[in-house]
């Protein structure tokens, strides 16, 4: 557990709050992000404009998924090195309790107000070793707070997300058949692949099977692929691909004209 003890004055009767007190909430947003796999993730934490509130210190816990990604380097990933909180010379206090993996605890503190808006931390994520491509973690926030001298701050948390979308940049394939209205493969038909980042389109025959298959293609982008074959016919003769890992079964039913 992260223990974090927060210096913090409290009002008495009859004192006037702080006009940083009642001003607009922190907003505190996790990011976006879409990754291959396996891969080192930075994620920033940012903040809105906070300039002006008086905030010396804020923790928070984030909620992830430890099939997909977990916290990786030195103080459990947290730094400030970088970020708004680090020109203030505040410091990071994080750890993942033992047997409460998925859940991150964060602590950041010093003795100067953060300024904003900005990156206020940084924290790094490596894949488990067996995540999957088209796979996500959602980043959730649970029990935030900011604090100044007042005391505790207003705040609005808005969660993110890591998507995996390939185990590497070029390593996905497409394969299926060519068939008739029977079953049966289709030999010598003609299939042709082009878009993404191909130079050029790139033609294959089929087989006494019918299959084809197009291998070394780059995920996460978007192809087409169209069949011709002689004496047949094919009532959608072209598929558009979006390559998010391997695809099979991709087939194509032939008829005769």
């Amino acid at each position: 557990m992260v223990a974090a003890v927060f210096a913090c004055s409290v009002l008495t009767p009859g004192q006037a709050r702080p006009e940083s007190a009642v001003t607009s909430p922190v907003h505190i947003t996790a990011p976006t992000l879409f990754s291959s796999a396996p891969a080192t993730i930075v994620v920033p934490i940012t903040v809105s404009d906070i300039t002006g509130n008086g905030i010396i210190a804020f923790q928070f816990q984030l909620l992830y998924d430890p099939a997909i990604v977990n916290p990786s380097g030195p103080n459990f990933g947290c730094s400030t090195a970088g970020t708004i909180s680090g020109t203030a010379g505040m410091t990071a206090t994080c750890n993942v309790a033992p047997g409460d993996a998925g859940r991150l605890q964060v602590a950041v503190s010093g003795a100067n107000a953060l300024p904003g808006p900005g990156v206020a931390l940084k924290l790094t994520f490596v894949t488990h070793p067996s995540a999957q491509f088209n796979t996500f973690s959602l980043l959730t926030f649970q029990n935030v707070f900011f604090y100044n001298l007042g005391g505790e701050f207003a705040n609005v948390p808005h969660n993110g997300r890591i998507t995996l979308i390939g185990p590497t940049a070029a390593d996905v394939s497409v394969s299926g058949r060519i068939i008739n209205s029977e079953g049966r493969g289709v030999t010598n038909a003609t299939v042709t692949v082009r878009g993404g980042s191909l130079a050029e389109p790139r033609v294959i025959s089929t087989g006494r099977s019918g299959s084809y298959s197009f291998a070394g293609l780059v995920a996460g982008e978007t192809y087409v692929i169209t069949v011709a074959a002689r004496r047949y016919a094919f009532a959608s003769s072209t598929r558009v691909v979006s390559m998010f890992g391997d695809l099979t079964d991709v087939d194509f039913v032939a008829e005769r004209p």
